[in-house]
Parts: structure tokens; C-alpha cells; sequence
């Protein structure tokens, strides 16, 4: 099972009207320039991350580590370097908002533990596979300027919740393919 998969959208709602502006924050989108780097030490430097994604999947597309779809290199690679809580980091413009209006971050979902940061302010903890998350950032956003979104996604540790499990919503390796580090 892959963890510090998560996925996000910044979704702007009028008051009393059902109409919406959904601005993706996905590193594809081009709305948003996201890094990942270990929360703490040096072990990993930063890189442009995959969102959605896994930590080690930002690793391998950035060139720090062997892809471990080719020959034995899922086993080459020091897990032990990814068995941390990490930190990604993006970069926004903020949208305009009319007059009445309420700016939404809404996430799609973080994989297990993961707490957010907006421009330093704390919006909550995220705590579940998987869990959504709806947060009210309208007095938050730096009026006509770039805010950094900061999401800590911890790691679940060993062993892992439910090991062995036959579900996919808390095993690892049940496919019988190496896990990926760090998840």
C-alpha cells in the first residue's frame, strides 16, 4: 500500500448560490509548484512532487533514486531513508474572491496522517485512510498574493496497521511485490 498519497482541490463557493470555480492543486494542474523533503534531517534533499502521489514515487521521477519497475532495484534502495514523516510544500496565487464569497480548500484525501498548514496557520489534522477535509481559508489567503500550503504527512510506522491484511485499505505488500519505501 502506498501512503502520503493525497489529493487536493481548492474550490471557490458563492454564498447562497450553487455555483462553483474549482481550481485544481494537483502538480499537473499548473496552478501550484509543490516540493517534498523529509521534515526533519538531511537524509533526502527537496524535490518537485507528485501530487497526487507517493513520497518515493517524487524520488524516483526526480532522479534521486533508481526506478524499481527495472530489475532488482525495489531492493537496492535504503527504505530506511524514507521512514520518516515529510513534508510537502506548495505554492499559490490567491484567487480572487468577490464580496460574499467563501474560499474552500477541500482535500480529496490524505493517506493515513497528515496535518495542514496555510501560510503558517494550522487548519487541522487529518487522521484516516483516506479521510477528506473542508477548510474555510477566505481570511487566510494573502490578498493578492502567494500562499504556501504545507501538508506533514506522517508515517505509519512499523508494523504496519492491519499487516497482512486482505483489504487494501491497511495492508502492505499483499500484492506480494516489495512495499515501496517509506509507505
Amino acid at each position: 500500500m502506498i501512503k502520503r498519497i493525497f489529493a487536493l482541490c481548492l474550490s471557490l463557493l458563492a454564498a447562497g448560490v450553487s455555483a462553483q470555480e474549482r481550481i485544481p492543486l494537483d502538480s499537473r494542474s499548473g496552478h501550484i509548484r509543490w516540493e517534498v523533503r523529509p521534515s526533519e534531517g538531511d537524509a533526502l534533499p527537496a524535490v518537485p512532487a507528485i501530487v497526487p502521489g507517493c513520497v518515493f514515487a517524487s524520488y524516483v521521477a526526480a532522479g534521486v533514486e533508481a526506478d524499481p519497475n527495472f530489475g532488482d532495484n525495489a531492493y537496492r534502495t535504503d527504505k530506511s531513508r524514507y521512514d520518516r514523516n515529510f513534508r510537502y510544500t506548495g505554492l499559490f496565487p490567491t484567487p480572487s474572491v468577490g464580496e460574499g464569497r467563501t474560499l474552500w480548500l477541500h482535500f480529496e484525501g490524505v493517506n493515513r496522517k497528515g496535518t495542514v498548514r496555510l501560510n503558517g496557520h494550522q487548519l487541522g489534522h487529518l487522521d484516516g485512510f483516506m479521510q477528506p477535509g473542508d477548510y474555510d481559508i477566505t481570511r487566510l489567503v494573502a490578498p493578492g498574493g502567494e500562499n504556501r500550503l504545507e501538508v506533514e504527512v506522517e508515517w505509519v510506522g512499523y508494523p504496519v496497521p492491519n499487516f497482512r491484511s486482505p483489504t487494501y485499505i491497511s495492508s502492505a505488500g499483499w500484492t506480494g511485490c516489495p512495499m515501496p519505501p517509506g509507505c
